[in-house]
């Protein structure tokens, strides 16, 4: 049954009986009309049960779907979801700027490196050198030795291990770095670096 409601025929009815009577025929036609939205309606009703998923259910579950969403505690925590997003855009912005401070950092290691290499270190040996003691020290902490603590060395054990001529290139090199800072910090160097500068 597909009929439709048929435009009125004529002028626009003006008096109160020829509203009626155009009203009266609108009412006539509300079966045929109301057939064919329930005829619409069971055929998606019915492709929407053969997808597996009845009319019922769906309707279901967006019920609790709407139910869910309207908890106050779901929308409060919408809320500093939004929030966030603020906060995220400025976070954005920031990282807009990235490339300019990353280019910063780099010229001020490159200036670093080049005033090392002008002053004569080999920046390439101190690479290796610090990453063949960091091998080192990472094969003795990571041992299962390690694990139950240095074993305890008194006077006589500390002149003994000064024998050992790894303990002595160690204690050699710490030494030295340890007169390099030192110089570095102590504060007639610095003035004296300055006015040399």
């Amino acid at each position: 049954m597909n009929s439709t409601l048929s435009p009125p025929a004529g002028p626009v009815p003006q008096t109160v009986d020829e509203r009626l009577a155009r009203l009266e025929g609108i009412i006539d036609q509300a079966p045929a009309l109301l057939a064919a939205v329930t005829d619409t309606v069971d055929e998606l009703s019915a492709h929407l049960a053969d997808t597996g998923a009845p009319v019922d259910l769906r309707a279901n579950g967006l019920a609790a779907l709407a139910e869910q969403f309207t908890r106050p505690e779901t929308t409060r925590a919408m809320a500093r979801i939004a929030a966030q997003f603020e906060a995220l855009e400025s976070s954005i912005a920031a990282l807009t700027n990235l490339p300019l401070a990353m280019a910063a950092i780099t010229d001020v290691i490159d200036e670093a490196a080049q005033k090392l290499s002008d002053d004569g270190v080999a920046l390439d040996q101190v690479g290796s050198r610090v990453k063949a003691a960091a091998c080192s020290a990472a094969v003795v902490i990571g041992s299962s030795s390690f694990e139950q603590g240095p074993e305890k060395i008194g006077l006589f054990g500390l002149l003994k291990a000064l024998r050992d001529p790894d303990v002595q290139r160690a204690l050699g090199m710490a030494i030295r770095i340890a007169r390099a800072v030192g110089k570095s910090i102590n504060p007639e160097n610095s003035t004296k670096e300055l006015t040399r500068g």
